[in-house]
């Protein structure tokens, strides 16, 4: 499928999904969110959660992110996968609402989400648990045999949505070998995260809901501790000043660039130029100069 097509093809699907399941709770007279306590303190939370998304930047918002990922596998696990739609949709409009000219990739990343819920929603299924606001899944009747149910729900869920989110974002590439690998880690930091924070907010959102608003604080730090590990691995491939390739990547296309002329039998040339000499221009007209003649240098490099 052409990258052009997948979001249409996504929000198509994921819009399938959420009417069906509007119809089902509407024609079921089922309630499509928690209310009382529960349903207050969950949406204090979320509130949270939204104001942290939007004063992290564009930038940094969902693919690094878990707080909203640990909540919406938290009310899937508790209330199924309608109450789940509804609190990422919550997210999704609200941040897409305070980002001005953003609302098309916000109702993607919406979409994307849904599907991801969707897709721990069977896994759920596949174990017989049907869980909904009038019947939750108790976090008092989990046993031993609850652990792997749980683990798949949040592989599952965090599986569809990063995978959707990385080809939707990185359409007709590869993608670098240790930009792959470092992202890796970070998918799996969220997932041991969402594997210990979620099952602790079914439990509190049951046993004490006034208390949810508190999962805030482990929940921003879990972000900001995401946002420090993406910088670094980014800074290993691309300079943070000029932007162009750093060291680790400059070896590896290299590598690539040597298999391939080999493979096809010709010839290849590398060309490196030294910039060591920009450190007298530091010396003696000062930072600012140098980095201004490196930003003019990088640019002539990218015609």
């Amino acid at each position: 499928m052409s990258w052009p097509t997948l979001p249409a093809t996504v929000v198509g699907v994921a819009a399938f999904v959420l009417g069906g399941g509007f119809y089902r709770a509407f024609g079921g007279h089922h309630a499509l969110f928690p209310s009382g306590a529960v349903g207050w303190s969950l949406a204090v939370l979320a509130g949270i959660i939204v104001g942290h998304l939007v004063a992290l930047g564009r930038a940094r918002w969902w693919g690094g992110t878990g707080s909203g990922a640990a909540l919406t596998l938290a009310v899937l696990l508790l209330y199924g996968w309608v109450a789940a739609g509804m609190v990422s949709l919550t997210v999704v409009v609200l941040v897409g609402a305070a980002r001005r000219g953003r609302w098309r990739q916000g109702v993607v990343h919406g979409a994307v989400d849904i599907l991801g819920i969707g897709a721990g929603a069977l896994v759920l299924a596949m174990f017989g648990r049907v869980p909904s606001v009038e019947v939750p899944w108790n976090p008092e009747s989990w046993n031993f045999y609850a652990a792997p149910e749980v683990v798949l729900v949040a592989t599952a869920y965090l599986a569809v949505t990063r995978v959707l989110l990385w080809y939707l974002h990185a359409p007709g590439t590869g993608g670098l070998p240790t930009a792959t690998r470092t992202a890796l880690v970070r998918q799996g930091l969220v997932a041991v995260a969402l594997l210990g924070i979620a099952p602790l907010i079914c439990v509190v959102a049951i046993a004490q809901p006034m208390l949810l608003p508190l999962f805030s604080i482990p929940l921003i730090a879990l972000d900001s501790t995401l946002w420090i590990a993406r910088v670094r691995a980014e800074e290993q491939l691309r300079d943070p000043l000029t932007g162009l390739p750093n060291r680790q990547w400059l070896l590896e296309r290299t590598w690539t660039a040597l298999d391939d002329a080999e493979r096809i039998g010709a010839r290849s040339a590398l060309m490196l130029i030294d910039l060591d000499r920009f450190r007298s221009v530091n010396d003696t007209l000062g930072h600012l100069a140098g980095d201004r003649l490196l930003l003019q240098i990088a640019d002539r490099l990218r015609l």
